[in-house]
């Protein structure tokens, strides 16, 4: 089973739309079968433990989830003059980032020192891959994104995605994400955002169903 999960439903209803997926027991679950393949769409939550706490109970509810998707959005660091807003992308590797550490004004746990993780399921869609920061927060601070981006070579953020990477790292799920870029990171993040995420989570959905419905 194909699990595509996201932060809020919001990033995934199009897509459950298009599908005609049906609900599942499980709330705010759904369900879609096609000729090949099962797919599950579930929300997981917004942060790095919500989404993993959440996306821990889901695969053991449904321990058939042998490849997942995480599908949303992320605002982009803008350092490499290549990303833009609108524009979907793949993952190539995600790290987990702590903002205070890399201004330095705290250390990295030892089993934590920016490890990435690298994506395992294949998506030959013609897209980008990038490298991803997910981070505690939204990062507003012009200075601190700049930093990020310096230290780690990550070109977006996104909050959840790490926590979805860590745990099929684990169990030895293949996993990979569909991120939209909906703003650039700084003070102006949330206003872009809000003016962008909608038809960007659209697009990304369609792909999608183009893909799942060849």
């Amino acid at each position: 089973m194909l699990a595509v999960v996201s932060a809020v439903l919001d990033e995934i209803s199009p897509l459950v739309g298009l599908l005609k997926a049906r609900p599942d027991e499980r709330e705010g679950c759904f369900l879609f079968e096609g000729k090949n393949q099962k797919i599950l769409l579930a929300p997981l939550g917004v942060s790095f433990l919500k989404a993993g706490l959440e996306f821990q109970s889901l695969l053991y509810q449904f321990p058939g989830i042998k490849e997942v998707l995480f599908v949303g959005t992320a605002g982009f660091y803008g350092l490499d003059n290549k990303t833009r807003i609108w524009d979907l992308c793949l993952a190539e590797e995600v790290f987990l980032i702590d903002g205070a550490a890399e201004m330095g004004l705290a250390k990295y746990a030892k089993f934590m020192e920016k490890t990435g993780i690298h994506s395992t399921l294949r998506c030959d869609w013609g897209l980008n891959k990038t490298k991803i920061a997910t981070t505690l927060g939204m990062t507003i601070n012009p200075g601190l994104s700049g930093r990020i981006a310096q230290n780690t070579g990550a070109e977006i953020e996104n909050m959840e995605l790490y926590s979805v990477a860590a745990l099929c790292q684990e169990k030895e799920i293949f996993w990979n994400a569909l991120l939209g870029i909906t703003n650039k990171v700084g003070p102006e993040a949330h206003r872009q955002w809000t003016e962008n995420h909608l038809g960007v989570q659209k697009k990304a959905c369609e792909l999608l169903f183009q893909q799942f419905t060849k």
